[in-house]
Formats: structure tokens, C-alpha cells, sequence
């Protein structure tokens, strides 16, 4: 799905001096220039981090999760998917958008994989179905939380998938 192209603007900002010598170099070592890394950051808040701000937030690395998915068993996996879908999930989304429809959802998922990198979302269609693919690097027991994640929210639109996965893909027909 391809976005339209936004306007820019010109604005001046007052940077902290430090702060702007880290984002040139990670610039630098990104190969992009210092106008897109500040946009992208910009983004990202606007597009995500601000909806998250009202739910206290832990980072941690994807290998971390990884670790604590093994660690769990398979049923709390899918019960652990089902409450932080069932309650924080979609009061981001009731913040965001309003409603609980597939849009909104889908919308959701897009955001979450481009400006968090928790997983990749890939879409596409077939036979008049929608097609959800999400890739990520958290295992069998990754796929199982995402399974029960993502059918989870969907059943709050109303949406039934049919779910197919691998140990690091998660597939749902629409």
C-alpha cells in the first residue's frame, strides 16, 4: 500500500548541541541525511509514541522478548496476547482512531511495524481476501503470542481469520 507524498515545511528549531551531533552521526552511519532522521523521529511520535504516552512503556530489545516468550508456557502465551490485546491494545486504538473497525486495526498494525520494529507487517490480496502477514524474530512461542494477539484484536471488529504460521510468520486470511 503506498502513502501519498506529504508537504514539508521549513521551520526552524533551537536544538540542544549534543543532542544534534548524535543524530548527524547516526545519520551519517544510516547513510540519510540529518532532515530525514529528524523527520523520521518526528514520525514516529506522531504516528505512534504520542498514543502510547497514557501506558507507562518498558523498552527492550527484540531478543529480549524472545527470551521471556521462551520462558512462559504455551497457554499463558496466548492468555498474556489475548489481555494486552483485549485491554491496552485497543484503548491505543480507541485513542487513536476512535473505533474498532478492520481499518482501524489494520491501521494499527501498520503503524506499530514501521515506527516500533517489533515485527513486519506485509499485506497483500488474493482471491478477494486480504492477506496479513507478520514476520518477527520470537520463535514458535513468538507465533503463538502474535497468533493470539492478532486474532484477538481482530475478533473485537468482528473479524474471524483463518491463521496459518511458521516459527517466525504469522498469516491471516481476511
Amino acid at each position: 500500500m503506498s502513502r501519498q507524498p506529504r508537504r514539508s515545511v521549513i521551520r526552524s528549531f533551537r536544538v540542544d548541541q549534543a543532542a544534534l551531533e548524535i543524530i548527524e552521526r547516526d545519520a551519517q552511519e544510516k547513510h540519510i541525511s540529518v532532515n530525514t532522521l529528524v523527520n523520521e523521529l518526528i514520525l514516529a511520535y506522531v504516528n505512534l509514541d504520542r498514543y502510547l504516552d497514557p501506558f507507562p512503556m518498558v523498552k527492550i530489545s527484540s531478543v529480549g522478548i524472545g527470551v521471556l516468550l521462551e520462558g512462559v508456557s504455551d497457554e499463558y502465551a496466548k492468555v498474556s496476547a489475548r489481555r494486552l490485546a483485549q485491554n491496552v491494545i485497543q484503548s491505543q486504538i480507541m485513542s487513536k482512531r476512535g473505533d474498532l473497525s478492520l481499518s482501524a486495526i489494520l491501521e494499527y498494525f501498520r503503524t506499530v511495524s514501521e515506527y516500533s520494529k517489533v515485527f513486519t507487517l506485509k499485506e497483500a490480496e488474493s482471491n478477494g481476501k486480504k492477506i496479513v502477514t507478520v514476520y518477527h524474530r520470537y520463535g514458535r512461542k513468538g507465533s503463538i503470542w502474535i497468533q493470539e494477539y492478532i486474532v484477538s484484536l481482530l475478533e473485537l471488529a468482528g473479524v474471524h481469520p483463518k491463521i496459518k504460521t511458521t516459527d517466525n510468520a504469522v498469516t491471516a486470511t481476511l
